[in-house]
């Protein structure tokens, strides 16, 4: 009877000591597990810093002034500043094909160039320049103001001239009708005839 309280005591403090090294052993596991928890987490509180990137600031917009100092291009002389009058040729003249005729005018200022056109008062028509004789655009001298027209082949009629650009600039003016002939029998525009005298000499 002894012996078996002797093994009981015996199973007991192994039992007991086995208890008491296994709770041991977990409560210092657990506690190197927390140190463990706490060095990776200060190392990596430590490390975060570094490993955080810098936010970008952002680029300060500046207001850029830029000047320019372009050259200013001379603008032509707009239309609606001038005012032109033809001297000739004037109302129901009679023109001569083959003829050669000085066409004058009046203006408010000096021009430099114009674009000319003869037109069918009847059709409304123009005329091209290789028929009617007159080019689309004349420099014009300064000095004298006036254009030379050779008066073309073209069907006798009532005609009138346009002027559809002044210096450059659209324009809209027109002569009075005038009537273009045929010119009679045995006319040479190379010999001084009557028949091509401007009316308004």
């Amino acid at each position: 009877m002894s012996n078996l309280k002797r093994v009981t005591a015996v199973v007991f403090v192994l039992l007991g000591g086995a208890m008491t090294f296994s709770y041991w052993s977990f409560k210092q596991f657990d506690n190197t597990l927390s140190d463990l928890e706490e060095a990776l987490t200060g190392n990596i509180l430590l490390a975060s810093p570094s490993l955080k990137k810098k936010p970008i600031a952002p680029i300060a917009s500046t207001s850029l002034e830029v000047s320019f100092s372009p050259e200013i291009p001379i603008a032509p002389i707009a239309s609606t500043s001038l005012e032109v009058s033809f001297n000739f040729p004037q109302k129901g003249a009679k023109l001569y094909i083959g003829c050669t005729y000085q066409i004058s005018w009046q203006s408010s200022a000096t021009i430099h160039s114009l674009g000319t056109a003869l037109v069918d008062a009847g059709t409304k028509e123009l005329v091209g320049p290789i028929a009617s004789g007159l080019a689309k655009e004349y420099t014009i001298e300064k000095d004298l103001q006036n254009l030379k027209w050779n008066v073309g082949v073209v069907v006798p009629g009532a005609y009138y001239i346009t002027v559809s650009k002044i210096n450059g600039a659209e324009a809209e003016f027109r002569s009075e009708v005038f009537d273009i002939h045929k010119a009679p029998a045995g006319f040479d525009a190379n010999k001084s005839n009557t028949i091509c005298r401007n009316l308004s000499e």
